[in-house]
């Protein structure tokens, strides 16, 4: 798997399933918008939510574009802000709870430059 600086890597799904559809994939990090924080995410949790939606089983309540990068809260230290966010608090240490749709199964390995 080739990575670049700005790559990082995510778990991610392309179909509903068992933990078998799990895939460990290269991605482009995100960009920063207005408002936002950079997490360099630590730690991230697997709660019955997560593998529920992964199965198809809460479809109807929280439906998916695929490929889909699991998991919903982690804990981090904030490492940028965008525009219009309190950037005194980057180096802070926080847990979250992201935003449904994005995942937080990702970030950058040590061979990325993490």
């Amino acid at each position: 798997m080739s990575r670049d600086v700005a790559d990082m890597l995510a778990v991610e799904f392309d179909a509903y399933g068992g933990p078998e559809v799990l895939k460990l994939r290269c991605r482009a990090a995100p960009e920063l918008g207005p408002g936002e924080l950079l997490v360099r995410v630590r730690a991230v949790s697997m709660n019955p939510v997560d593998w529920k939606v992964r199965s198809g089983m809460l479809q109807k309540f929280f439906p998916v574009t695929f490929p889909v990068v699991t998991g919903r809260d982690g804990a981090g230290e904030i490492v940028a802000a965008g525009s219009g966010a309190d950037s005194s608090i980057v180096g802070q240490r926080v847990c979250f709870l992201a935003p449904r749709g994005i995942g937080t199964w990702c970030g950058k390995d040590r061979a990325a430059g993490s």
